[in-house]
């Protein structure tokens, strides 16, 4: 019986979402169909569909998080239920995403870090708090000291208390906003003076910017942006449900569902169309939903890469989805705090993550995807393994880009190279005048070291001999120095010969991705697979103070980090947070968690998470960054090979 009223809750939330989106968007926009009278025969079509039929491609549409949050923000609605209350559900999701994000994600906020202006902080304020609910404001004023008095003092009165508490978080959060951004008014008053000027109209402002729209929430191209102009056309709702930006729209939600999950028509209306378009969408293949539908395939770990990369790496624009993404050395030095490498699977961890992995999803859930769980046994060791080859490709594509983009003979942007080669201590007897600098002349800045990083353990996966490894590795590292070698030719590197090296190892990046794929599909790994492959790592990446030529810079040791962590984590069962819940480890791995607490101290391996900003971390950061010493990354990982089982670790 109780199972029965829980799904019986479960439906009427459905149907009351249904309800509400047939208000908002027409049945024809729900499910992408042309109109009522040709429903009889799209539903034969729908049926096929999750049989692999193709549908014209998708229609751009934008949407916020209303959208997802439909029943209203004073309801439970579709993806809104509490993140400690889940329901029991069907469903692939969780249906908690839109509060867990809202608490817990950055992505929630990137927007909110431009904000320099009483004016702009103020809309910002009132926007955001619309996002939650009457329970949820109460929620949020009761943890905070000053707000609670208020609220305490005005509690009984219950048709009054939401406008006196909206009115008092609007102050709050605005002179919040504008007391946390005193980095972004810097910037914004540096780049004013620049050609970045050009780039805006009126007074320059960073929420103007593309450049910083581009990753901080999101650019709509001016040939599709109907938005209304006047109150009238704001008001008309039938011309709303056919704008492709629909009104639940606002830039100032920042990193919004759509952006990763891809701003179409088709799959927003489609999966959540009532019960029965909810069930008919569980069982549309992936290709089906990405190619027709519009929603990207998230769980293909390249495709993921490429899209988290495209801000946390960098991206020339595709013309279609993704604009141009690129943090210039102009930026930089204006303020913005330096990017650091990334490797997915923690950047995916550390958001913190709103999402099951495969192995924690229910069977039947999976059977409906035709989803079999002995493929993604250690999905996230995948992950690190073709999300380190597809960053690395990225990499090399920004970099091609890059250089095709040059006029009148200019030189590579700064930022296309290390910045520490440069940015770092002046000190005698310095890690990096031992390390030497091999056939490059001291003086040249290399390029960015971090994405070749874990290359070798993507290799000791893709390959089953000891032969083919060496072989495969032997080619990386030919196309690899001829990258380096086109970097450092002259000062600035030789763009033209940077663009076709870089060309032939994105390639080459392509596809070692390409072939550690298809061994996932073919022999899925294991743990076992995952353990061999995280014990290597003291073993591979090991350099004694005899063999300083191995040493590897700060970012290359937070990428090996960052490895062994997901993997073994992931084998061990752990959870990624201490404040989550797990089984308690045995002495043996309990060993191995405290050689790798001591090495987090060193590396900095966990991320700031909200309320936390990066700018809030900035300072230990760089600290960590300027006392990094290549001896001590070399001691932790010897001592986790001790630690292993596999020996102190020796050089290669």
């Amino acid at each position: 019986m109780p199972r029965f009223n829980i799904w019986w809750k479960l439906a009427a939330v459905g149907l009351a979402c249904y309800l509400v989106t047939a208000v908002v968007l027409s049945p024809a926009e729900v499910r992408g169909q042309k109109d009522d009278k040709d429903n009889g025969k799209d539903k034969g079509k729908d049926k096929d569909k999750g049989k692999g039929e193709k549908k014209d491609a998708p229609t751009k549409a934008y949407y916020g998080i209303a959208a997802c949050r439909q029943g209203g923000p004073g309801t439970v609605g579709c993806h809104n239920a509490s993140p400690e209350n889940r329901p029991e559900s069907d469903a692939v999701c969780r249906l908690t995403e839109i509060k867990f994000w809202l608490k817990n994600d950055k992505h929630s906020t990137a927007y909110r870090v431009l904000v320099t202006t009483k004016e702009d902080a103020e809309r910002y304020a009132d926007l955001d708090l619309q996002r939650y609910s009457k329970g949820d404001k109460i929620k949020l004023a009761t943890a905070d000291k000053e707000l609670a008095k208020v609220y305490e003092a005005n509690k009984d009165k219950e048709d009054e208390i939401e406008a006196i508490l909206d009115k008092e978080m609007i102050k709050k959060h605005t002179a919040d906003v504008l007391a946390a951004n005193t980095r972004a008014k810097q910037m914004e008053e540096i780049l004013a003076k620049t050609d970045r000027a050009k780039l805006v109209q009126g007074t320059y402002r960073l929420i103007k910017d593309p450049g910083c729209l581009a990753c901080h929430a999101q650019v709509i191209p001016k040939a599709i942006d109907d938005r209304p102009k006047t109150k009238e056309e704001a008001e008309d709702k039938d011309k709303d449900k056919k704008r492709t930006v629909t009104s639940s729209f606002h830039e100032e939600e920042g990193v919004n569902c759509v952006v990763c999950h891809g701003p179409y028509r088709e799959w927003v209306g489609e999966h959540f169309g009532g019960l029965e378009g909810a069930g008919r969408w569980r069982t549309y293949s992936r290709d089906l939903k990405e190619k027709s539908y519009g929603m990207n395939d998230l769980w293909d770990p390249a495709k993921r890469t490429k899209l988290c990369a495209s801000c946390h790496v960098g991206h020339n624009g595709d013309g279609k989805d993704i604009p141009y993404r690129f943090v210039t050395h102009e930026m930089y030095a204006a303020g913005h705090p330096p990017l650091p490498g990334f490797e997915i699977a923690t950047f995916s961890n550390e958001m913190p993550r709103h999402w099951d992995y495969i192995r924690e999803k229910d069977v039947s859930v999976l059977k409906k995807q035709n989803i079999d769980k002995k493929q993604f046994q250690v999905e996230q060791t995948q992950l690190v393994l073709i999300g380190a080859a597809t960053s690395l490709a990225e990499q090399m594509r920004l970099v091609v880009g890059q250089v095709e983009a040059l006029k009148d003979n200019r030189l590579l942007d700064e930022s296309n190279f290390d910045c520490y080669a440069c940015h770092h201590g002046l000190k005698g007897d310095a890690w990096r005048q031992k390390r030497g600098y091999g056939d490059r002349r001291p003086g040249r800045l290399p390029m960015r070291p971090w994405a070749m990083s874990l290359i070798k353990l993507g290799i000791e996966y893709a390959e089953p001999t000891k032969e083919k490894r060496d072989a495969r590795m032997a080619d990386f590292e030919k196309k690899a120095n001829a990258v380096k070698s086109a970097f450092t030719t002259r000062m600035y590197g030789d763009p033209t010969e940077v663009a076709a090296t870089a060309k032939v190892l994105a390639k080459w990046a392509d596809d070692l991705a390409s072939d550690a794929i298809t061994k996932s599909k073919q022999t899925p790994a294991t743990d076992k697979d995952a353990t061999a492959l995280y014990k290597s790592i003291p073993l591979i990446y090991h350099a004694d103070e005899k063999n300083p030529t191995k040493w590897v810079d700060y970012d290359s040791a937070r990428q090996v980090g960052w490895g062994f962590k997901v993997m073994f984590y992931e084998v061990n069962k752990l959870p990624w947070f201490p404040k989550d819940k797990g089984k308690e480890p045995g002495p043996e791995v309990k060993k191995v968690l405290g050689t790798l607490a001591a090495l987090t101290k060193e590396l900095k391996l966990d991320l700031p998470t909200k309320p936390k900003s990066i700018d809030d971390d900035l300072e230990e950061t760089m600290r960590r960054v300027n006392e990094y010493d290549p001896k001590r990354f070399n001691e932790e990982l010897e001592r986790l090979g001790t630690d292993l089982g596999v020996g102190p670790a020796k050089k290669e």
